[in-house]
Formats: C-alpha cells, structure tokens, sequence
C-alpha cells in the first residue's frame, strides 16, 4: 500500500491559475542530478569541512559516531520532506507547510525560523571561509601563527559583504555552475578519501589505537554526552534536503525527482561524513606524541585542513583541502543566500512581512531589500559569536524547523489527500513521532553546550511574535485550500490530440491560428498556445510573476482569434530559456505536435531556422511543423511534395490530409522528375498517400519536369499553394534540421511552405546528449543582467 511503503509516482506539471483562464507556470531548470547535487553541496559546505575540528573537542575520537546516530535520526524527517515536497512545489519549503496545516502564529514562525535559521547557517559559512583565508595567510607566510580573532571576523564580514553584493546586484551563478564546483570539491574530497584510506590502512594497528576501538572508555573521555552533544552540534550537516525543497519549484519532474533528489543527497553524503571523521583522527598523529583527536580539536574549523597535510604526499595536502574547503563554503554561502532571501520575500508575498521584503530591483531583478536585511543579519550573528555558538544557533533553528515540519506533517497527512504525491513515507505517524522525540532531545542538549545560542534563538523567536501580533496579523490573508483543479479558457474540455502553438505577439498570429485550428479540428483536438516570458537567470523564478500581467491581454486576444468550434488553452510561462520552456511544456502537455512558425532565414549563420527554432526541432519530444506563411496571399491549394515512405512522409501526407479536408481544397500529390530519375515515383507516392487514409479520389496527382528537385518544387509550388515537405530520412548527423532539399525551398518558395518532422527518441537521445556537451563550457560563462523580454 502507498502509505506504508515508500513509492516514487510520476509527474504533473505545476498550475497557477491566473484569473481570465491563462496559467501562469515556472519553468524548471534543474535535473534530478542538479537537485541532487544542490543537497551535496549544502551537505559539504555544512559540515565535512569544518564540524571534524570542532566536533572533536566535544566528543573525542567519537566524532565519526555521532555523525553515523544523526545519519539515523534524520531518517524520518528526510522521508518527510521527501513526500512533501513530492507534492508541495513553491519555493518556500518547510515554512508553506507549515503555514498550511498549523493555525497562526505557528505558520508566521515556522518561515520566520526557516528564514534565521538559512541566514545562522550563512554565517557559519561565512566564519570558516575566513578562518580559511586565514590559513592560507598564515601558509605562504603572510602572516604570523598568532593571528588575533579580530582578523578571522573581519575576514569573515568580507566575505559576507562580497556576495551579498553579488546577490544584491543580481549576479547569482546558474544551478549547473554551482554544481560544477560542487563537482570539483568531490574530486578534492575523493583525494583525501583515497590517500586517507591509504594512510589507515598502512598502520591498522596505529589506526585502531588513535581511534580507540574496543575502549569504550578512551572513545567516550567525554562519555556518551559527549557524543550527544556532538550530535546536536553537528546537525547543521544535514540539513541539505531543505535547500532542496527550497528549490522544488525549479525542478524537472518534481514529484518523482525532488523526494529523490532529498534521499540520494543524504545517501550519498552520510557515509562520506562518518568516513571523513574517521580518516581525520585514525590516519594522523599528533606532532608531540598526544592524542590524535586532541590535536584534531586544537585546529578547529581548519582541522580538516590540517589533516590532509599529513598523508597527501608532496606537501599540496593542506592546499588541495583547503581550496576545496573555500570553494565549498563560498557556494554554500552564496547559494543560502540567495535561500535565505526567498524565504523572506515569500513570506512578504503572503503580507506577514512588510511589502518592501517582496521588492524587485527594476535593473537586477533580485530582490534587494530581503538580501540586504538577511546579509545584515549573516554580519550580526559572525560579528558577535564564536564560530561554535553561531553553529550552535543554527542547529537550533533547524531543529525547532525540523520539529514544526514534522507536527505539520502528520496533520496534513490526514487533510491533503486531494493533492497528487509522488512519494509516501512509510510507518506514518510513528516515523514523525521519532523524528519529534529525536529533535527535542537534541535541542535540549544544545543548550548543555552552548546557552548562549539559545538565547539567540530565544530573542528571535520573541522578535517574530512581535512582528507577527504587531503587524502580519492584520494583514495576512485566510489560507486558501489547496487544489489541483485546472481551468482553461472557453472552459474547454482537453481532447485527445493536442497542438502546441507558441506564440510572441498576436499580432503576427494571423495564418499560423488558421493552420493550428485546421490540423485541431480535422484530428478532434485542441490548441495549446503558449506565450513565454524570458527573464535572466539572475531572477527568482517567484520573484517573476509580475511580468505575466503585461502578456494575459494579448493571450486572450490571441485565443480570440480561433474559431469557437477548436478548444484553445492558453499559458504562460516564465523561463530563463524559451526553447527550454516550449519542449518543457510540449513533455508536461503530452503534446502531440508543435507548431512553429517561421519569418525566413536567421541573421546568424550559426543557426539554420533561428536561436529558439532550431533546439525545439532537434529535440522536440513529439512531432514538429515549421510554417512559413505566403508571401502573397492566403493558400487556395495543399501541395504534399513526400520524399521517400518513411515517418517524416507518412507525417506530412497526414496533415496536407487534415489541412486538406479542414478547408475544403485541393490536395495535390506532387512528383517531380529530373535527368537523373522521378524524385519520388508515383507509384510509392501513392503508397504513401493512401497509408495515410486518403482515398485516391481524393488527392490529384501531378508530375513535373525540372533540372533539380528543387527547382521542380519551386517551378510546382504557386504563390496560393501551401506546400508540405516532409524531412529527409537521411541519418541526423548528414543533415540539420529538415534536410538541406526541404530547408532551401522553404527559405526560397513563394507560396506558404510546412516543413514537417516526425519524432525519433533516438535520435532525439543523440542530439541532447551532443548538445549537453556543446553547452557545457555556456554554463560556465557570466552571464549579463537582462530586461526580461515580454
């Protein structure tokens, strides 16, 4: 049964319906492997690199022990976040839960702690990447070992300042450029992974000793509070499934790839953890003869670091960690700000924060006045604390977040059983019950270790029910209930066979409307028109529904211009990419054909049709027309010009078929020969034509005489003809798009031209995989801020 075994279900596009009818969506940019990656790289940031130091000094050569006890008691709150956000796809996380199933003023609290608690984090962040810099200084001799704090903090508030301004100015990297550092900082874990085990394995026995395995009492100096404590103090490792929820609503699939996402983060990283605290302390010495895990504590944050320099040969050990380490807590850094101020503009969106939390900088498109308050916030916390209490605090608001989230989740396991979910954690509500028991346990012992976080976490709290009494409470408006019901302008029911038709001003609909409705209602089906809004990568996707407003007149004007027997759905969606967003929409719509059209040859050489064109054509998941509509007056005959009897002929005869029946005209089956032989014999022309269902008595068949075959369709096809030309069925490598024959006479023809392409997923397979490549190194480049383009 789905609620007692965990499930993985499939997917549904995400709808926020706009009054009029059109739908308002988010693009989504992230794979399953970029989600996953985002839940590595907060993992890493969090805890691999700076918690072995400052864990030791707690708990002894236990370190790696309790890092294996909270892998276990994350359990049931990961599986929690798995199957909410498998339904749940705002950005938001925790806090929208929260606010849907707890009465006021445990919804304000849990975004408000949610919001803290990714700012705590930022500091921790922040404070290693000083301590970080710090090291290096004192490595190449730029400064003494007796470097006094202050240096450290300002370090630190640099840094902070840095990317708040970078997030503040809009220069936030892309996902896939976060990831390939995220990708390099593995490579350096691997490193220390391989030349750790190594260093292990050589003297077992030593190994064995420094860790003190089989001596309990020698393992626990600091008994099993020790290990306790550390639990709680290094929780923040583990937190990365919430900035995976964070960014649930840019995800791919994400009923089925969010939960995923959550779980495979954690397998992949837990046991790096525990593996990571063992080299750290079995494979060093102390340089005086002592206890490995007391010299491990001495470093602190830089422990790791110091390591490292012990069993990676040729003296780059403490380098190679340490640029991995910096590269690791800066992302983490930049990323959770950019979190962190989500959540407060989400908050403002909803009035339970002043509207100037919910501000968009017209020229950036980031949201100034939430990264400026939050990066105040990341400056206080490292300023005035210890790099352990700000960790310490950060705990806390997590596990009071966690806790909330868990309360929330048994409820609305009870109420939200209209919504669609994708994942199921099983032994509901036990699991939540221990996950509860666990979160409680560890917050209490986090005031043992350090009270001072905790009257930091108190005081804000306290701050958030003023603000909250003070000020949201009037403002806030009742929840609405939360509904998959989708609605669709005319109230149209969805048919069976599906037309996307994207369109940029409906002004230039014109003929394309008319080519739609007629393929539509010969095939008994409906038009999907879908309008995208091209906004830089720089701008959160929610921060961006502003920019829908402009485009819903002009969509319902575009609606308008189909005849009332034809269903039309209209959409728009907000996307970096607008190629992206049409294949997206056509996977989500299950489309059966899109429909582009075509002004005449791109200014630039690089591309056959044009920039968003040519990547929907190679790699549309359905079938694709391209129109190019007559350049003087409207077709009065469908000419079907079918090369050879493969699928891309078999495709055209189908819709010079549909067009043909829809408008009551001619259809003419056009064989062209030449000195070298027919182009296509008439014989298997009519083959074709009658595959398709048309009867002979239909089509008329013409033969024309020319010196090429394109000049007998130029010669054929007359300025009131609408010629189709199917693909050539030559291997994708030997041609572009549509064939050079095919996209010469549509570039040169009089009359309106169809270029038609039935969908191959294997070849569809090839070109995505040869583009990803293609695109790699386009990831990586700056991207400049941009006006998003109505």
């Amino acid at each position: 049964m789905p609620g007692d075994l965990g499930d993985f279900g499939g997917d549904a596009p995400r709808h926020d319906h706009a009054p009029g009818g059109t739908q308002v969506r988010l693009a989504r940019d992230l794979t399953l492997a970029d989600a996953t990656l985002l839940g590595v790289g907060a993992l890493m940031g969090g805890g691999i690199f700076i918690m072995p130091g400052i864990a030791a000094a707690v708990s002894g050569p236990a370190v790696w022990l309790a890092l294996a006890l909270n892998a276990i008691v994350t359990i049931p709150t990961l599986l929690v976040y798995a199957e909410l956000a498998s339904a749940y796809h705002d950005a938001g996380g925790g806090y929208l839960w929260i606010k849907d199933a707890l009465r006021e003023p445990f919804g304000f609290l849990g975004g408000w702690m949610s919001w803290f608690s990714h700012a705590v984090a930022c500091a921790v962040y922040a404070l290693a990447s000083g301590a970080y810099l710090v090291f290096l200084l004192q490595y190449a001799g730029w400064a003494g070992p007796d470097t006094p704090a202050i240096t450290l903090k300002l370090a630190a508030l640099g840094i902070t300042a840095f990317f708040v301004l970078l997030n503040y100015r809009g220069v936030k990297a892309a996902a896939r450029t976060e990831n390939a550092v995220t990708s390099i900082v593995l490579v350096v874990l691997a490193i220390f992974l391989v030349f750790g085990t190594l260093a292990l394995f050589k003297h077992p026995e030593a190994a064995v000793q420094r860790l003190h395995l089989g001596d309990w009492q020698g393992m626990l100096p600091f008994g099993f509070t020790g290990v306790f404590l550390t639990m709680g103090l290094t929780f923040i490792a583990f937190e990365g499934y919430e900035i995976i929820a964070q960014a649930s609503e840019e995800v791919r699939r994400p009923k089925r790839n969010v939960p995923l996402a959550c779980i495979l983060s954690v397998v992949i990283m837990a046991p790096l953890l525990v593996w990571v605290a063992i080299l750290s302390i079995g494979a060093v010495q102390s340089p005086d003869g002592g206890e490995s895990w007391a010299w491990l504590a001495s470093k602190g944050e830089v422990g790791l670091v110091a390591a490292a320099g012990q069993f990676i040969p040729f003296g780059v050990g403490a380098v190679i960690v340490l640029v991995g380490a910096m590269l690791s807590n800066v992302t983490a850094l930049n990323s959770t700000i950019y979190s962190s101020s989500r959540v407060s503009f989400a908050m403002a969106r909803d009035n339970v924060l002043p509207r100037v939390f919910a501000r968009v900088n017209p020229r950036s498109q980031a949201p100034d006045a939430s990264i400026v308050f939050s990066g105040l916030l990341i400056a206080a916390m490292a300023a005035l604390l210890p790099i352990e209490a700000v960790a310490a605090a950060a705990d806390i608001m997590f596990l009071m977040l966690f806790f909330m989230v868990n309360v929330s989740y048994i409820k609305l396991r009870k109420t939200t059983k209209h919504m669609d979910y994708g994942f199921r954690a099983p032994f509901f509500p036990y699991l939540s019950i221990v996950g509860i028991a666990a979160q409680v346990a560890l917050a209490v012992a986090l005031y043992l270790y350090s009270p001072v976080s905790w009257l930091a976490a108190a005081a804000w709290v306290g701050v958030g029910l003023a603000v909250h009494y003070g000020y949201a409470r009037r403002l806030s408006p009742a929840p609405e209930p939360r509904t998959e019901k989708a609605f669709d302008i005319h109230a149209a029911e969805r048919r069976g066979y599906s037309v996307l038709l994207p369109v940029a001003n409906p002004a230039t609909l014109g003929s394309l409307a008319a080519v739609a409705s007629d393929i539509a209602r010969a095939k008994g089906g409906d038009v999907l028109l879908l309008h995208v809004v091209t906004v830089p990568r720089a701008t959160l996707p929610s921060a961006a529904r502003h920019f829908a407003e402009p485009a819903k007149p002009f969509m319902r004007d575009a609606a308008r211009q189909f005849p009332r027997d034809v269903p039309v759905h209209t959409v728009i969606k907000i996307a970096h990419d607008p190629a992206k967003a049409i294949l997206e929409t056509a996977e989500e719509e299950g489309t059966d054909l899109i429909l582009l059209g075509w002004r005449g040859r791109p200014s630039l050489r690089e591309h056959v049709l044009g920039s968003t064109l040519d990547p929907v054509v190679r790699e549309a998941p359905c079938d694709v027309a391209v129109y190019r509509e007559s350049r003087s007056g409207s077709p009065r005959r469908v000419v079907l010009a079918a090369r050879g009897r493969g699928k891309h002929a078999k495709l055209g005869a189908e819709l010079a078929g549909a067009l043909a029946k829809a408008r009551g005209t001619d259809l003419v089956a056009l064989t062209v020969i030449t000195p070298s032989g027919a182009v296509e014999p008439e014989a298997r022309l009519a083959s074709v034509v009658a595959d398709a269902g048309i009867g002979p008595w239909e089509a008329q068949f013409k033969t024309v005489r020319a010196a090429s075959a394109e000049a007998g369709l130029l010669q054929a096809a007359q300025p009131g003809d609408l010629l189709l030309i199917g693909a050539s069925d030559e291997p994708a490598w030997h041609r572009q798009l549509f064939g050079t024959l095919p996209e010469r006479v549509a570039a040169r023809a009089e009359g309106a031209v169809l270029l038609v392409k039935r969908s191959s997923p294997r070849q569809r397979m090839v070109v995505r995989g040869v583009n990803k490549l293609a695109q790699a190194v386009e990831y990586l480049k700056p991207e400049q801020v941009q006006k998003p383009k109505p």
